[in-house]
């Protein structure tokens, strides 16, 4: 419904019916009506409607006019508003593909670090796309990247600076301004990122040989803070795990050990500082480097808390409560640690000949000082003696296991009268371990400060012939036999007497293979020199050398010949025969 124009603004002065005096006007507009027959105003009426009608067309034709320019004022601001909407979301949308472009080129360039554990830092941004200044954080490792596919981005950290391309990474100790520009050829959404790492949980400097999101270029920092760093990053068992490269000790030098239990537990590669060495309670553990077993460049062997506890070319230690050490090297030669029961291969004594017999020469030991009588012990029953005591040996104990801290440790004391002591080793070679044979007391003695350890046990049934000599050569013998039970112990060998033994001449047998046996070695024991007369199928051998292992299966028979023939009657002679029961 058409609402009615408003009335104008100034509207034409109504003409009024004359109440005086008629104008000529009037006059004539009445004569003209009474000459039609009208009535006297009609002329006038009539020209009084066509002036109303003129000013009303007047007013309308304002109010189209007012309405028309109110309209297209609307809608010229409304077109300005629009225009104005469509350029800032052009221009939004503009700002947004680029600050995205930026952002995933950024993404691109840094993924391996986003997924290695690195946190990001900061990002350029459109403002300063090239440029980008930080504070950071004290103990961290960084690494800058750039998105631009070519020149040299430039890092300032601290007082240094470095150009590379790509991707550059550092560690630092305190906080410091890090400032990192993109290459000057850097395109409008090609920026630069940085990330950081706790260096506690990275390793300091160290890290980087073993993080998978390596950056093309590591410059120097965070060296004075890097032993504590790392010492808590291993306590903390944050490094990666690594497979242990075992060839050598399953198909190279150190096959043998294989053949007394000895499995690898540890190691170190190429360019990595250091191994951690979780071992069973009661293992020995040897730590050297298989491509050169006895290098001039010292190994060494730390606690929990980075604290040294030996060092050499290669280390041995046994550890029967289990707890975690750490070889540290130089990371210039790859590291291998295996280890063994130590109850199987006797301790630090038994493993010191085993890594003798893979020429490893010499390692340097170690047993804590709580451990030391449990080693001796060990030595002890790992070398087929049994009733064995840990402590102070009694002077009618025929055998006694010695375990030093240091060289200096034992009071060598010369033997009273009536007495005899032979070690094997000597206790004058310098070794911390020894087995000795005993004849009345010995004065055992401590250095002042100096603890030993100490264990005896009595004369085992097998070496019963040999208990009433009291000449030293006799005694040297045992401890020969003792040295080789404890070898054969570890290759799953135990000593027998009697059982499948028929004397066919003197110094002649016949040995009959029990069920589950594999092998035997055979020796033959007087009372007489020369002690013992080892057997063999083949050609002889000597105490001093390598066993002659002659296969027997179970039912089958064998004849041996001892080497020298032995003098004494038969009663005072006894054979002993080492079985080896077969692999399960």
């Amino acid at each position: 419904m058409r609402k009615p124009p408003s009335a104008p603004a100034k509207l034409p002065p109504k003409r009024s019916v004359s109440k005086g005096a008629a104008n000529e006007l009037d006059e004539v507009e009445r004569a003209l009506s009474l000459l039609d027959g009208r009535h006297p105003d009609f002329v006038r009426a009539q020209r009084e409607t066509r002036e109303a009608a003129r000013v009303r067309e007047q007013t309308l034709r304002a109010e189209r006019a007012r309405a028309w320019r109110k309209r297209a004022k609307r809608t010229l601001l409304s077109l300005v508003v629009l225009g104005a909407i469509g350029a800032s979301g052009w221009l939004g949308l503009r700002i947004f593909d680029r600050a995205r472009a930026l952002s995933a080129a950024l993404d691109r360039a840094s993924t391996a670090f986003a997924n290695g554990g690195f946190a990001l830092v900061a990002s350029s941004n459109l403002v300063t796309p090239h440029k980008l200044q930080v504070q950071a954080s004290a103990s961290a490792c960084f690494v800058a990247v750039t998105s631009a596919p070519s020149g040299e981005m430039v890092v300032s950290h601290g007082a240094s600076m470095e150009r590379h391309a790509h991707s550059i990474g550092w560690c630092a100790c305190d906080p410091e301004p890090v400032t990192v520009t993109a290459p000057a050829g850097a395109g409008p959404a090609q920026g630069v990122r940085l990330y950081s790492v706790d260096a506690r949980v990275f390793g300091g400097p160290q890290g980087w040989g073993l993080t998978p999101a390596r950056p093309e270029a590591v410059t120097g920092g965070g060296d004075e803070c890097q032993e504590s760093v790392l010492v808590s990053w291993i306590a903390e068992r944050r490094f990666p795990r690594e497979s242990i490269d075992a060839a050598w000790l399953e198909r190279g030098a150190g096959s043998r050990l294989s053949q007394a239990g000895f499995k690898a537990v540890a190691g170190s590669a190429l360019g990595r500082t250091f191994a951690v060495v979780e071992a069973m309670p009661g293992s020995c553990m040897l730590a050297l480097r298989p491509d050169a077993p006895n290098p001039s460049e010292p190994l060494v062997l730390e606690d929990a808390g980075g604290a040294t506890l030996v060092r050499g070319g290669a280390l041995l230690w046994c550890d029967f409560h289990g707890r975690s050490l750490t070889v540290r090297t130089t990371g210039g030669a790859v590291v291998l640690v295996v280890a063994a029961p130590a109850a199987r291969v006797g301790g630090l004594l038994g493993t010191r000949e085993w890594a003798g017999r893979v020429h490893v020469s010499d390692p340097t030991t170690y047993v804590s000082e709580a451990d030391l009588a449990l080693d001796a012990a060990t030595s002890l029953t790992a070398s087929g003696l049994p009733d064995v005591v840990a402590g102070r040996p009694q002077p009618q104990m025929r055998f006694v296991g010695l375990s030093l801290r240091t060289a200096a440790g034992l009071v060598r004391d010369v033997p009273a009268h009536g007495t005899l002591l032979a070690c094997s080793p000597s206790l004058e070679s310098g070794k911390l371990e020894s087995v000795c044979a005993q004849v009345g007391a010995q004065p055992w003695l401590a250095a002042a400060g100096e603890t030993l350890g100490l264990a005896g046990c009595p004369t085992p049934f097998w070496l019963a012939a040999l208990d009433d000599s009291l000449d030293k050569d006799a005694l040297q013998a045992e401890l020969k036999l003792v040295a080789l039970a404890r070898r054969l112990t570890s290759e799953r060998f135990e000593v027998t007497m009697f059982t499948g033994v028929n004397e066919l001449s003197t110094g002649r047998v016949a040995v009959l293979g029990r069920a589950h046996d594999d092998a035997i070695v055979a020796v033959e024991i007087a009372t007489t020199p020369p002690w013992v007369m080892p057997y063999s199928d083949a050609a002889p051998w000597t105490l001093d050398g390598e066993p002659r292992e002659v296969p027997l299966a179970p039912g089958a028979r064998v004849m041996l010949t001892a080497t020298p023939r032995p003098d004494a009657e038969a009663k005072q002679r006894r054979t002993i025969v080492f079985r080896r029961t077969q692999a399960p």
